[in-house]
C-alpha cells in the first residue's frame, strides 16, 4: 500500500512564489494527502539518522539537483508516498487504484510506442524520475540510492558535464534499475503521456496527471553549460 504523503525538497524554506503556488496546487487537488516540504538541512538530517553510512558523502555533493536524486530514492524507500519536483503541478488527482501498487513510475521518453519530438539526452525509452510513487522498503529505491552512491565514489564526487548527472543519479541511472522490475505486476509503469505528454510529437493533455515546468532547463542545466555562473 502506497501512503498518502507527498515529498518535495527545496533548498530552504523560502520558496519563490511559483512554487507556493505549485503546492498550494497540489493541496486542492490531493487534500487528504500529508504534504511534507524537506530543506537542505533536513534533508542531511534524513541521511544522518536513516543512512548514516552516507552521512559524509551528502555533504560532498555540490549540485542541488544530485541530492535532490538521492533524496527522492531515500524518502521513497523509508517513508514511501509520492515524491515529486517542486517544478510539478497537478492536472488530475492521483488515481486511488494507485495506491494499492507497490510502485507507479512513468516513462518520461517512450520512442517505441510513441511519435516523440527530438530530446538530445535520450534516444531509447527513459523513465521520468520527477514523479514516482511507491509503499516504503521497496527495494528498487534502494537499489538506486545505492548505485547513485557508488557512482558518485567512483567519480569523487565531481561532476563536470549534464550528461554524467543523468547517468550517475538521473534518469538513466534510474532507468537501468527500474527496467529490471518491468515484469513485476505490483509496479505500474505509465505510458509517458500520464507524466510526460510534452515531449509527444503532438503533445496532448488528456490523459496527463502531472505537469513538469522543467525549470531545470534555466536551473541546473546552465550551471553545467555556463560553470562560470552560480545560481543562488
Amino acid at each position: 500500500m502506497i501512503p498518502k504523503k507527498l515529498h518535495f525538497t527545496y533548498k530552504t524554506e523560502d520558496l519563490p512564489r511559483v512554487y507556493k503556488e505549485n503546492l498550494k496546487r497540489w493541496q486542492d487537488y490531493c487534500p487528504d494527502w500529508e504534504m511534507i516540504l524537506h530543506t537542505d538541512r533536513k534533508v542531511l538530517k534524513f541521511f544522518e539518522r536513516y543512512f548514516p553510512q552516507y552521512a559524509s558523502d551528502i555533504k560532498k555533493i555540490r549540485q542541488g539537483v544530485v541530492l535532490a536524486d538521492l533524496f527522492r530514492y531515500g524518502v521513497l524507500y523509508i517513508h514511501g508516498g509520492m515524491y515529486n519536483d517542486i517544478d510539478t503541478i497537478p492536472l488530475n488527482p492521483i488515481p486511488d487504484a494507485w495506491l494499492a501498487l507497490e510502485s507507479v513510475i512513468g516513462y518520461e521518453y517512450q520512442p517505441s510506442k510513441f511519435e516523440c519530438s527530438p530530446v538530445p539526452s535520450y534516444s531509447t525509452d527513459t523513465f521520468c524520475q520527477w514523479s514516482l510513487l511507491a509503499k516504503p522498503k521497496h527495494s528498487l529505491f534502494k537499489e538506486a540510492l545505492d548505485k547513485s552512491m557508488e557512482n558518485l565514489r567512483e567519480k569523487n564526487f565531481e561532476l563536470k558535464h549534464e550528461r554524467e548527472v543523468l547517468t550517475a543519479t538521473g534518469p538513466l541511472l534510474f532507468t537501468e534499475i527500474a527496467t529490471k522490475y518491468l515484469d513485476t505486476p505490483e509496479v505500474l509503469f505509465l505510458d509517458m503521456d500520464v507524466f510526460a505528454p510534452i515531449y509527444l510529437k503532438t503533445p496532448n493533455l488528456s490523459n496527463c496527471i502531472v505537469f513538469h515546468q522543467f525549470h531545470g532547463r534555466s536551473g541546473w542545466k546552465l550551471e553545467f553549460q555556463c560553470p562560470q555562473i552560480k545560481l543562488l
